[in-house]
């Protein structure tokens, strides 16, 4: 029996769509947070800052002020897989908020939030970008966090009365296997 060329190259693309093989994102999407005012998709296998601390450790959470970036925060998500022997967790996202100043705009508060000139703040890329057809200001970044240094990823957005940043830390070795999962938080984002 002779199979043609077009008729093999067909066979042999829906073995390779009907075997499983998805996107790298397509992995990641498992849990929603919702809160009156905000909504994101986060990876399944990861817990709230609720979760984590009183599960594991019989701890009652409660959301911290920001002084580094002059928010509050109103959620968070962690990866509980990325403990070390030293930290119980090492890759997180949180979500703050900051008052926007009458006659501010997102992107002068986001500018006069991170320092210029610091040994311990080194930034990678820092970036206007469009998220869901909004303006949106995104800095990459390396910086201490007690003794490790962390890579971090802030995504700040306009709210109705206030501004959203995003910020995505992790271990820079584990950076470029976490993007995918911060970029699913990122793009999911939604003020409701």
């Amino acid at each position: 029996m002779k199979i043609s060329s077009f008729t093999f190259i067909f066979l042999m693309l829906l073995t390779v769509s009907i075997s499983g093989c998805a996107h790298p994102r397509d992995e990641v999407n498992g849990e929603e947070y919702r809160t009156g005012e905000i909504f994101f998709q986060y990876p399944s296998g990861w817990n709230t800052f609720y979760e984590f601390w009183s599960s594991d450790f019989d701890f009652n959470y409660t959301p911290q002020y920001y002084p580094d970036l002059d928010a509050e925060e109103v959620a968070g998500v962690l990866d509980p897989a990325s403990s070390t022997p030293y930290e119980k967790y090492t890759t997180w996202v949180k979500v703050y908020e900051k008052s926007l100043p009458a006659g501010s705009s997102v992107e002068s508060v986001f500018s006069a939030s991170y320092p210029r000139n610091s040994s311990s703040f080194k930034i990678i890329t820092n970036n206007s970008v469009a998220i869901k057809g909004n303006n949106s200001y995104e800095l990459v970044y390396q910086k201490y966090r007690g003794e490790n240094l962390y890579h971090v990823k802030d995504v700040w957005f306009a709210g109705r009365e206030n501004v959203y940043i995003i910020s995505c830390w992790t271990l820079p070795l584990n950076y470029q296997k976490n993007e995918n999962k911060f970029q699913v938080i990122i793009d999911s984002f939604t003020v409701l």
